[in-house]
């Protein structure tokens, strides 16, 4: 049974979970999960959503398939969030 975005737990921002709840017919599978792992390891390291970094990606995502998960689901629902560190992520999967 594919989990539900209520189902995980809400530390994703204020401004993008009920955007994320609202459109949820349309969230890729993974997305609320990754989204939220995203923002609790930012918020555990005391970071900024406009400045994360790299380890926040490479902790919430374990596989590159979640890793772009998580960066199309920011630039739909999170786009004030900096990806700019995502790309060091990247080329650890892409050389």
């Amino acid at each position: 049974m594919r989990s539900r975005p209520e189902d995980h737990p809400a530390p994703a921002h204020v401004a993008v979970r009920p955007l994320m709840l609202e459109d949820r017919a349309a969230l890729e599978p993974g997305a609320a999960a990754v989204v939220g792992r995203f923002f609790a390891a930012v918020a555990r390291r005391s970071e900024r959503i406009h400045a994360p970094s790299a380890a926040c990606f490479e902790e919430a995502a374990a596989s590159e398939a979640t890793f772009r998960t998580l960066l199309r689901a920011l630039a739909r629902y999170a786009p004030q969030t900096s990806t700019a560190s995502a790309r060091e992520v990247s080329r650890a999967w892409y050389g």
